[in-house]
């Protein structure tokens, strides 16, 4: 009996040793609760520091992100990147490069590494120390090291623009390297825009040169790519052309197209941009004109991408969608 008792108890003491089980039937560990509210409340400091930034808040911002960044854990490196980003936007550059140094310092595999890496790009660039682009070997980092250059006035800047440019660089960096020639409108980076768009330097990039000076330069564009246009036998360099006047929003320039083009592929494409202009005055008047029974045809369909109200502005032809505007962010120069 005293053995069975003794049996019993054991197994009670050891069952009231065990975690009790929740209600759902999960063990509830207190470590595991305590680190779940430890999260929950780093999450929530983190959310309220970036609504902070949203509306440019920057001490309750910072001191937000300063408990965060003492709790060490998930939100440790996006917090540091944020600080610096915060003591950037407080005018306090050399704390922002610190912060950023005690990113890498802390975080060395951190994905907000890059990120502050470009901060310090823009910090630096400002007070008169711009980071070299030949430092960088990452093609977003060195645009934008570039782009600081230039922004600055550095002589040095467009030699090593023109290297990318010419160099076995790839086709990404190639085009954003485009992006920040147009920005720059000095007559020796003006110049280097005009060679490539009449394909003096690589032919490969001049498509994507016309499309840029289009989407940069407006209308004040239209005659130097009207003698792009004219000069070129190319037809992808010809089309590039045609949706550029579509971007600009230049009829006549398409009427010229229309009336001239020996093409006839060429001149159907200029016909119906006209239709995705709702240029219905320019269209009745070559439709008129017109002896040719394709380009009345042309035209009468372009009446109908042209919609029954007609007017300049028209919705465009569903056919074909209007060549995408470049935009920058700062993730590196495009945001």
């Amino acid at each position: 009996m005293k053995t069975a008792q003794w049996f019993w108890l054991a197994a009670l003491c050891g069952a009231l040793a065990l975690p009790i089980p929740s209600a759902s039937g999960f063990i509830v560990r207190p470590t595991d609760n305590a680190a779940g509210q430890a999260n929950a409340r780093e999450d929530q400091l983190y959310s309220d520091a970036r609504r902070a930034i949203n509306e440019s808040r920057w001490p309750d911002a910072e001191s937000l992100l300063d408990q965060v960044i003492e709790q060490h854990g998930r939100r440790g490196d996006g917090a540091l990147y944020w600080k610096a980003y915060v003591e950037n936007k407080e005018g306090r550059a050399s704390d922002a490069l610190k912060t950023c140094a005690d990113l890498r310092q802390t975080y060395p595999k951190s994905n907000w590494l890059k990120e502050c890496n470009a901060l310090e790009i823009e910090v630096r660039g400002k007070s008169g120390s711009p980071v070299q682009p030949q430092a960088e070997q990452d093609e977003d980092l060195k645009l934008l090291a570039l782009n600081s250059l230039m922004q600055g006035g550095d002589v040095n800047a467009l030699p090593i623009l023109q290297q990318i440019l010419e160099g076995q660089q790839s086709e990404r960096l190639k085009e954003r390297a485009l992006f920040v020639l147009a920005q720059d409108q000095s007559k020796p980076a003006q110049d280097l825009l005009r060679q490539i768009i009449r394909g003096e330097k690589d032919p490969d990039l001049q498509v994507k040169a016309i499309r840029l000076l289009a989407a940069a330069k407006g209308s004040s564009a239209v005659e130097a790519l009207a003698d792009v246009y004219g000069r070129s036998s190319n037809l992808s360099v010809k089309q590039a052309v045609l949706d550029s006047y579509l971007i600009m929003d230049t009829p006549d320039k398409l009427v010229e197209v229309a009336q001239h083009e020996s093409d006839p592929e060429l001149t159907r494409r200029a016909i119906s941009d006209l239709g995705a202009l709702g240029a219905v005055s320019q269209l009745s008047t070559m439709y008129q004109s017109s002896t040719s029974k394709d380009a009345k045809l042309a035209v009468i369909n372009a009446f109908v991408a042209a919609g029954e109200k007609g007017g300049m502005h028209s919705a465009p032809s569903p056919r074909r969608n209007r060549i995408p505007i470049f935009a920058a962010k700062r993730s590196a120069i495009w945001e």
